[in-house]
């Protein structure tokens, strides 16, 4: 007996079941992980999937070291445990990782469990209807147990249900890359590089590429799932889907714009476009001082990586933006970019400045409280000085009848009616004064009046020159002037009390309004 042959082959078949158990230790303690963070997004369906591919892996260890046919059908039917699941957990986890999953209709969710559900109890009950495997058998390759079988048209299914699972997996993510922000592609393409060794694995071993036609398939989900884990934990891959992100970054409200180093534009999502009109497509790798050169501030605050800004942009109508810049980092800490959010705060400049005005009308209407406060009192004195004055006019009017006494009675009629006229008619302008000057003076020469000029003025002033000639006889009288410059002199006063009297109210009514604007609940 060859006894080194022998050891060898045993270390062959330990040193495999080791390697295929580690695969299946590593896929479970990711598993684990996984669901430690299974508030991330898709978290869940990952270690899903990760213990599928664990129950895979351990039950394919297994089976290679079974000594009968009854070994291998028990632990092939425990691996299919995971395998059958495999693809709708596939199919969960990357619908999930792109943002579709909310969009699928629940009835195709179910229809894929059921699938696998399906596949599951068709490899159990092979024994009786021989549609998943024909003619199974077992084969001796040392140092391994293969099981060999006929593929049948269940076990058919089930592969067209695990490809087509995966390849519209992969569809799905090279869709995405259309719909994804530019920032974010590259971790799209780590999860399908990730699915790629799955399929390498897949080609190896349908094209028996390996030594004893061992299925490589464990060690490349392995893989996968190390990659997965990698961009999960490590770039936080799921925390956010970047078809999540880029939908977020298409939608806000905010303008973004995203430049490299040297200041030159590498994305901006639609609300940057509606704010910059300059901003297209072809100016993608350009520098932002050349797209948007009437952005001075924009500019000096991306050039010298300022952390706020603020600027106006004038369109349709005049936006008040403010400006936030943070650099964007690697995973070394090192600068790679600039973000710019770009927030339009219009309302807010527009509020505060209501706001400024509001508190200096409030100052202003304090002050004018207190003015009028001041004019009350003063106001009331003169209302009542001026009301007395009036009522002695008044009572002066009911005398001047007995007190022209000494004139004829057309005269002393004549009197009363220029002292009612002047006190209540309205006042000449100095325009009138001159035309009414330029009658009388002649009047008076004519008639030898010579002293009578004070007379004559009067009545230009207090617009009753049509009364003048009628009058004449009583100038000519030396006490009918005495008594005629007698009216006359009240006359003008009493005007200026009316004036004073209105001057008032209109004072009065000034301070009423002044005070309702003060006081406006007064």
């Amino acid at each position: 007996m060859n006894y080194r042959g022998v050891a060898y082959l045993l270390w062959q078949r330990t040193a495999m079941m080791i390697a295929i158990l580690i695969a299946s230790i590593i896929t479970g303690v990711l598993a684990f992980f996984a669901y430690q963070h299974r508030h991330q997004t898709g978290a869940r369906e990952f270690a899903a999937l990760m213990i599928t591919l664990s129950i895979y892996s351990f039950g394919y260890g297994f089976e290679l070291s079974s000594n009968n046919l009854a070994q291998v059908l028990f632990w092939n039917k425990f691996e299919y445990i995971g395998i059958a699941f495999i693809p709708f957990f596939w199919i969960l986890l990357i619908g999930n990782y792109i943002g579709i999953s909310q969009t699928v209709k629940k009835w195709i969710i179910y229809i894929l469990f059921v699938a696998s559900l399906f596949t599951l109890g068709a490899n159990f009950t092979n024994g009786f209807h021989h549609l998943y495997y024909i003619n199974v058998s077992i084969r001796r390759e040392n140092p391994f147990s293969i099981i060999t079988y006929q593929m049948g048209p269940l076990g058919f299914a089930y592969l067209i249900y695990l490809y087509s699972m995966v390849f519209g997996g992969n569809v799905l993510l090279i869709t995405a890359l259309t719909r994804t922000a530019k920032i974010y592609r590259s971790q799209i393409w780590m999860v399908v590089c990730g699915s790629l060794i799955t399929w390498l694995g897949s080609i190896i071993y349908l094209f028996d590429w390996t030594p004893y036609q061992l299925d490589p398939c464990p060690f490349a989900f392995t893989l996968t799932g190390l990659v997965l884990t990698w961009g999960v934990f490590r770039h936080k891959l799921l925390s956010l889907s970047p078809i999540a992100r880029g939908i977020i970054f298409e939608t806000m409200r905010d303008g973004v714009l995203i430049v490299d180093m040297q200041d030159r534009i590498v994305d901006y999502n639609p609300a940057a476009r509606n704010l910059f009109k300059e901003l297209t497509p072809g100016v993608i790798g350009r520098n932002l001082a050349e797209v948007i050169p009437d952005h001075k501030q924009l500019i000096d605050q991306v050039r010298n990586n300022l952390e706020r800004s603020e600027f106006y942009v004038i369109g349709k109508d005049r936006r008040c933006i403010d400006s936030q810049l943070s650099l964007i980092l690697s995973n070394s800490k090192t600068p790679i970019g600039k973000n710019i959010i770009c927030d339009d705060i219009t309302l807010q400049r527009e509020a505060q400045t209501q706001f400024i005005q509001a508190e200096k009308l409030t100052v202003l209407g304090q002050l004018v409280s207190n003015v009028v406060h001041e004019m009350n009192t003063p106001l009331a004195a003169i209302k009542a000085t001026a009301e007395n004055t009036e009522q002695t006019f008044i009572n002066l009017g009911r005398q001047l009848a007995n007190a022209l006494d000494g004139l004829g009675t057309s005269q002393k009629q004549l009197c009363l009616e220029i002292f009612e006229k002047s006190q209540t008619g309205p006042e000449s302008t100095p325009m009138e004064v001159h035309e009414a000057l330029e009658k009388l003076l002649p009047v008076l020469e004519k008639n030898k009046l010579a002293g009578a000029e004070d007379i004559v003025y009067s009545f230009a002033l207090l617009n009753i020159a049509e009364y003048f000639i009628r009058l004449v006889p009583v100038i000519q009288d030396e006490q009918g002037r005495v008594y005629l410059r007698f009216i006359l002199e009240s006359a003008k006063q009493r005007k200026k009390i009316a004036g004073l009297l209105f001057e008032e109210k209109r004072a009065a009514s000034i301070v009423r309004a002044l005070k309702s604007y003060s006081h406006p609940s007064a």
